[in-house]
């Protein structure tokens, strides 16, 4: 099963990964940041915070690990900086951060398996609860489920240039995906 899985969700409030782990249904966590942005409270959340400057990883990092320790495949982005409103592709990388347009991310995502939260920070973690979007695992169901994206408010502006994020930087250029490089394929081989 595909769910949103973040800080400040909780465990498994839903119930949705233990029915899931009921029937042999094993559970891959996307929105590490949350969706469809990085929130800015999760971001900016002071238990994060905490951890990420012990462990001298960004709270990103931190975020991530928390999945991973847990017991999750994670599907993530390369960024923090996308949203709805960034157009055309939704997500943008800061240019010049080294390793190529998302260096940054990148590297704390290659990191990640380097090292571990103690069992005290991942309680504290578990415990974490967002206000503004607690959001919902069924974030891509269609309006006829409760809470779901087509019948919540949900923010549609990236954060990346409201508050100080690692794999953000407001300081840095910032170049659309669109832009790589990529190569033409013109169906003949």
């Amino acid at each position: 099963n595909y769910i949103m899985r973040h800080v400040g969700m909780g465990i498994d409030d839903t119930d949705l990964i233990r029915y899931g782990d009921a029937r042999g249904i094993r559970t891959v966590a996307y929105g590490t940041l949350g969706e469809p942005v990085a929130l800015e409270e999760l971001l900016t959340n002071p238990v994060l915070k905490i951890i990420a400057e012990a462990h001298e990883r960004s709270v990103e990092e931190v975020a991530l690990r928390w999945n991973l320790q847990a017991g999750y495949a994670i599907s993530n982005r390369p960024t923090a900086d996308y949203a709805p409103d960034n157009v055309p592709d939704m997500a943008f990388c800061p240019v010049g951060s080294g390793e190529g347009d998302c260096g940054m991310a990148l590297k704390g995502m290659r990191e990640v398996v380097q090292w571990e939260l103690s069992s005290q920070e991942m309680e504290q973690l578990d415990a974490v609860r967002l206000d503004a979007y607690p959001q919902s695992p069924t974030y891509y169901s269609s309006p006829g489920c409760p809470n779901s994206f087509g019948v919540v408010d949900h923010p549609t502006k990236s954060s990346c240039f409201i508050i100080d994020a690692a794999w953000c930087d407001p300081a840095l250029d910032i170049s659309p995906l669109s832009s790589m490089s990529l190569p033409k394929f013109d169906g003949i081989r």
